[in-house]
Parts: structure tokens; C-alpha cells; sequence
């Protein structure tokens, strides 16, 4: 049965690494026979010698690329010289929540009879919804590639073509031909009800705050604040990440476990479920929720191993149905990376922990962020080549209050659905909570070398960081199961 799941863990390993390099790299039809032939050589070298089980693993390892190698070849290429038209006028139709600038506001517009969508940027005096039609005048042109305040180069094209934007629109004339009126709709209409009623009961920027806190909604927040949150290392919390979803769940599961296992997963799942549902039900929303399942799974059963495989099993799915997710989105690499340390976090450091803290919520607290924040740092450091020195200090004292704030805030939404008047009673003591974290994360921003600057630095160098890691999660998980089965 271990074997079994050894052969597993390598086969899905294989399609991430192949997804991975096709991402970048096109791979030439000799080079995939090649590894097709040394594949079924190793495989049959296998049955021949027994005992060498290694054999079979490489030939699951090697199986599992040229499956990735296959399904990136089903890959549409974009042809960007759709977008070199100029001015244009197109009819279509709205297919996401408008995003606040300074100055204007961006959606994903997509036109009839094209299959790739359009990123638009249209006034923000005018508003539009999700599924809204509209027939859109203005400037085409195709993204152009950029290089950030590190000196990296970064590549929008693949960014956006990851939600499968093709192009930009400068929009100059707007026209709404109808409302929108589809099966998300309703979603996207409670959201919009859900934040309005948090806005009534609380001032800003904390509404703005909350509401990306509970809801996942991405405009309004001040730019400085924005990026004091990313300089102390809190900027996960700022939407309804992996993570966020992770602690809300871990919540779930310590107050429902007196029921036991089974309805407390249940209790969590169904939870998990209210707070996606009200977020819109987008995909990331519903790839953070999956994960926070798959997290309270590792916590309620005790079963780490197995639960990772699941996790891994699940991410890799969801990088079979949109290939780019793994290379160019970012929330989605934290959000799994962050679950990763949720489950095989606590074998790492709950022995230590629990000699200094006698509170299990806090020492269960410590141990979730210890385990996102260690499996975490490195690829952020690599993505982005900024690492937060506070990030540690700051996640501690802020961390523990998401998941109250949290279901507070779906609480408010739905009270102020209900009664303004008992909405902005009930929202004083939040507001006090989220005046503190805000506080507090000004005051960790403002530390001399809060945030330093490492430059761009080799993939190599990564995988050096996260050999330790890795390392130190198989042996304490090792050690932890033993000791499970010994007191059984």
C-alpha cells in the first residue's frame, strides 16, 4: 500500500515538473519518445529485478512527464496579432468583477465570436456587473512585458494569459445593451449586497479591509496601506486566500470536534461552502476552499502523508485543467505551498511549541503559522526577490484574529441585510479589531530593514533552500506517525 502511494506521489510529481517545463520550454517530438522508450525500459528493467523498486518509481516519474509534455501540447497558442487592430468596436460580454485604480477601473470583457477574453479599462464613474452586455469603442492593443521595481522582467503576457486575456482595451465610449442575468449572477449580486451592508456599518478603510478579508474584493484599499500589508509579510490576508480559508477551517474543526471526526468535517466543509458561496464563487474562491478542505482533513484524521497526497493529487487537477496556473499565478503556488505547511507544519514544530505554550489555541495558532509561513518565505523571496524580516513577529500577533474577524464579518454582512441600525452596533467591536491590526501593521512597517531586497537569484538556489525543508517535514511526519502508532 506505501509502495502504491510512492508510485503515485512520483506520477503526479512527473505531470507538475512536465506542465512546468512546457510552460517555458516547448519539448521537440524525439525528446518525448525518447523519455517514452526509457520509461518502458526501466519498467520492464523492474520486473526483472524485484527487488530494485526504484526502477519502478523512475518509470512512474518518467510516465508522468510525458503525460505533462502531452497535455501542454493541447494548449491554444495565443495569437497576439489580434490585438494589433487599433480602434475597434466590440459587443460582448462582462466576465468578471471591475477592479478599482487610481484613475479607472478593469474588467474581463469577452467579445462575441472571440474565444480569448479582453482586459478593459473604462472610467470609474460607470458602473458594471458580472454578465453585463455592453458594446465597447476604443483602443486594441496587445500587453507588453515590463520590468519591476527589482529589476526583474515581468511577463504579462503569460500573466494574463493564464485567465486567457489576450488583449488590452483603452475603452472611450461605453454602452450597457442589457443586464446581466446568468447563473453566477445571483452570486456576484449577494456579494455586492454583502459589502454595501459592510460599508454602512464601517468606516474606511477598515470596511475595504474587512471586506477583502471575508469576500475576496480587490479595489478600494489605499495603495500606501496595500503595500504596508506586503512589506510585513500580511499581504495574504488582504483576500480570501488558501491560507485565510486554512485558519477559518482549523477554527471549524476545533469547535466542532466534540462531535466527532466525521460530522466535524462535514460541520467544516459546509462552513468552508457558506464563505465561497458568498465571495462570488470564482475559481480562485473555490480553489482556496478546496484547499482549506484538504487541510481539515490532514488536522481531523491526524493523517498528514495521506492528506498531501490528496492536496497534491487535487493541485495537480486543477493545473491539468488551466496548465498556466502552475508557472504564472502566484496566489495560487502560495495558497498551495501555504496548505503544505498547514498540514505538515504541526509535526515540525508542536513538540517545541507545546513546552512554552500551554493554550492549545495558541500553540495551534503558532504551529499553522510556523508551517505557512516556512514553506511559504522561500518562493516568495524567489517570486517577487523581497523577503520581510517582521514577517514572523507580525503574522503572530495578527494571524490569530483573521479567522474571528472573519466569520465577524460574514456575520455583519448578513445583519446588515437585515437592520442597518443593529449592523453598526454590532460593528464597533470590529471595527476596534481591525483599527488594531492596522496599527499594528503600520507599526511593523515602519522597523528599520522591515523588508529587504534580494534581487533575482537562480531557481538552483530555491531548491537548495527548500532541501532542509523538505527534509526536516518527512522526518518529523516519520517520527510523529510513529509515535501515533506506538500509543495506539
Amino acid at each position: 500500500m506505501i509502495f502504491a502511494r510512492h508510485i503515485f506521489f512520483f506520477s503526479l510529481t512527473g505531470i507538475l515538473f512536465g506542465l512546468a517545463v512546457t510552460n517555458w520550454h516547448s519539448v521537440n517530438l524525439a525528446l518525448g519518445l525518447t523519455l517514452f522508450f526509457l520509461g518502458l525500459a526501466l519498467f520492464g528493467l523492474g520486473f526483472y529485478y524485484q527487488k530494485s523498486k526504484w526502477l519502478f518509481l523512475l518509470s512512474a516519474l518518467l510516465g508522468g512527464l510525458i503525460f505533462g509534455f502531452w497535455r501542454s501540447s493541447l494548449l491554444v497558442s495565443l495569437d497576439y496579432t489580434r490585438c494589433d487592430i487599433g480602434e475597434i468596436t466590440l459587443q460582448g460580454q462582462v466576465k468578471s468583477e471591475s477592479t478599482d485604480g487610481d484613475f479607472y477601473q478593469r474588467l474581463n470583457f469577452q467579445a462575441d465570436q472571440w474565444s480569448e477574453k479582453i482586459l478593459v479599462s473604462l472610467p470609474r464613474d460607470q458602473e458594471f456587473k458580472y454578465g453585463d452586455r455592453l458594446i465597447i469603442s476604443g483602443l486594441l492593443r496587445r500587453p507588453s512585458n515590463f520590468m519591476t521595481d527589482q529589476g526583474r522582467e515581468f511577463d504579462y503576457q503569460r500573466y494574463l494569459a493564464k485567465d486567457n486575456v489576450l488583449c488590452l482595451l483603452t475603452a472611450k465610449q461605453v454602452q450597457k445593451i442589457d443586464d446581466g442575468n446568468n447563473l453566477v449572477t445571483p452570486f456576484f449580486k449577494l456579494k455586492t449586497n454583502f459589502l454595501l451592508a459592510i460599508s454602512r456599518a464601517l468606516p474606511e478603510p477598515e470596511s475595504t479591509l474587512l471586506g477583502g478579508l471575508v469576500l475576496g474584493a480587490k479595489s478600494g484599499l489605499d495603495q500606501d496601506l496595500k503595500q504596508a500589508y506586503t512589506k510585513v509579510g500580511l499581504s495574504h490576508i488582504l483576500v480570501l486566500s488558501g491560507y485565510n480559508i486554512s485558519l477559518v477551517a482549523a477554527a471549524l474543526t476545533g469547535v466542532s470536534l466534540i462531535f466527532g471526526s466525521v460530522l466535524s468535517f462535514i460541520f467544516t466543509t459546509l462552513g468552508l461552502a457558506i464563505f465561497v458561496f458568498v465571495s462570488g464563487g470564482g475559481a480562485a474562491a473555490v480553489r482556496a476552499g478546496i484547499m482549506g478542505v484538504i487541510a481539515v482533513l490532514a488536522r481531523s484524521l491526524g493523517r498528514p502523508n495521506k492528506a498531501g497526497l490528496v492536496l497534491l493529487l487535487t493541485a495537480t487537477i486543477m493545473v491539468l485543467l488551466n496548465p498556466r496556473l502552475l508557472n504564472f499565478d502566484l496566489g495560487f503556488q502560495l495558497s498551495f505551498l501555504a496548505t503544505m505547511g498547514i498540514v505538515y507544519g504541526p509535526a515540525m514544530f508542536k513538540p517545541r511549541v507545546e513546552r512554552i505554550l500551554k493554550s492549545n489555541f495558541w500553540s495551534e495558532t503558532l504551529v499553522t503559522t510556523l508551517g505557512a509561513l516556512v514553506f511559504t518565505w522561500p518562493w516568495l523571496a524567489y517570486a517577487t526577490g523581497q523577503v520581510s524580516l517582521v514577517a514572523l513577529p507580525a503574522n503572530l500577533l495578527v494571524v490569530p484574529l483573521v479567522s474571528p474577524l472573519m466569520w465577524a464579518g460574514l456575520a455583519l454582512g448578513a445583519l446588515g441585510l437585515v437592520s442597518s441600525f443593529l449592523a453598526l452596533l454590532f460593528a464597533w467591536p470590529i471595527h476596534l479589531v481591525l483599527s488594531l491590526q492596522i496599527y499594528l501593521v503600520w507599526f511593523f512597517a515602519a522597523w528599520p530593514l522591515a523588508e529587504i531586497s534580494l534581487g533575482q537569484f537562480s531557481f538552483l538556489w530555491l531548491l537548495i533552500f527548500y532541501g532542509p525543508i523538505i527534509y526536516w517535514a518527512i522526518r518529523a511526519n516519520k517520527k510523529s506517525n510513529q509515535l501515533a502508532r506506538a500509543i495506539k
